[in-house]
């Protein structure tokens, strides 16, 4: 990755849903039922294709809030509100592995914008004709927006603000209180300005980053503590790594989509959800296992055998065959 790579990365947003019910005192008198006051979301970001996810925050997940015009909140009903907040979490992710970015960090530009369309009767006002209506709706960002975002740190927090203006007379009364807006925000990396920083290529685990490295590593841990000591490291908690040697910390999270644990004489391989295993045996039949089975390849010190899923014949499988990919 380096400073010409190119990444053209949208995201759209369906975040607020919006229908006003008609009413009778003066030109506010009916209630915009709103959206949750907080939505948080993590959006992956892919590589070079756009990914769209879509969410709606609709009256189905309201949290008995009104949206009212500014100004109108101590003259509506109980629960009315002058401005709905919207808290959105976003990632920047590439769909490959993480260990191809060990060592580099590249960092983006965030640009957003927002568009909105004001339906009336099922049929979508002309924003020129209408201005004066798609003006009654206010869509304001957080000062404290990130500017950037790093490629595969954490989500950062992005926060939106909708308000409402106090209709100026019956016609756009009329217009408004029966009218569906949606607002639709957009998410995008300035393909220009990407910065990536090479640095030194780490590790994912003590070990090494995959399986062949990682593999060996602990087993000869387990036959080490056999041959010191008479017996294997114990079976539960934390013991099983201390008596090996090892950090619990290390191995808590999956190293490249592969979850390691030593129990005694046996070392156990989950794949992380998401992911699946594929292995072979002896006579080249395939075996396939996906992180959401909760299974696991099971080596056994006793006899040296890798196993699929359960200890038995017909499921010894091996292990120089096995492949991690997206399930």
């Amino acid at each position: 990755m380096n400073k010409n790579s190119r990444k053209s990365i949208i995201v759209f947003l369906l975040v607020l849903s919006l229908v006003l019910t008609t009413g009778t005192f003066a030109y506010w008198a009916s209630f915009v039922e709103g959206t949750t006051d907080e939505a948080v979301g993590t959006i992956a970001v892919g590589y070079g294709e756009s990914v769209e996810t879509r969410f709606e925050l609709t009256n189905n997940i309201n949290n008995d809030e009104y949206l009212v015009p500014q100004g109108q909140a101590n003259n509506s009903q109980k629960g009315a509100v002058e401005s709905i907040s919207l808290i959105y979490g976003l990632a920047w992710k590439e769909n490959s592995d993480l260990s191809q970015l060990v060592g580099a960090t590249a960092t983006g530009k965030v640009n957003v914008t927002y568009s909105m369309i004001i339906e009336s009767d099922g049929e979508k006002l002309d924003e020129e004709e209408y201005s004066n209506i798609y003006n009654l709706i206010n869509v304001n960002s957080d000062l404290s927006n990130p500017s950037e975002l790093i490629l595969d740190e954490e989500s950062k927090l992005f926060s939106f603000y909708i308000t409402m203006n106090e209709p100026k007379n019956q016609e756009e009364y009329t217009i408004i209180s029966n009218a569906t807006i949606t607002i639709t925000f957009s998410f995008s990396i300035n393909d220009e300005a990407i910065d990536t920083v090479d640095g030194e290529v780490l590790a994912l685990s003590p070990y090494g980053s995959t399986h062949q490295e990682i593999i060996p590593s602990i087993i000869a841990d387990m036959q080490e503590k056999l041959a010191l000591t008479g017996s294997y490291g114990r079976t539960w908690g934390n013991y099983r790594y201390t008596d090996l040697g090892l950090n619990p910390e290390d191995w808590a999270e999956a190293v490249n989509h592969i979850y390691y644990k030593p129990s005694g004489n046996v070392l156990r391989l989950r794949p992380e959800k998401g992911y699946e295993f594929t292995i072979y045996n002896s006579d080249n039949e395939e075996f396939t296992m996906k992180g959401s089975y909760n299974w696991n390849l099971i080596y056994n010190d006793l006899d040296g055998n890798w196993y699929f899923h359960v200890m038995t014949p017909e499921n010894i499988v091996d292990i120089n065959t096995l492949v991690v990919e997206l399930s």
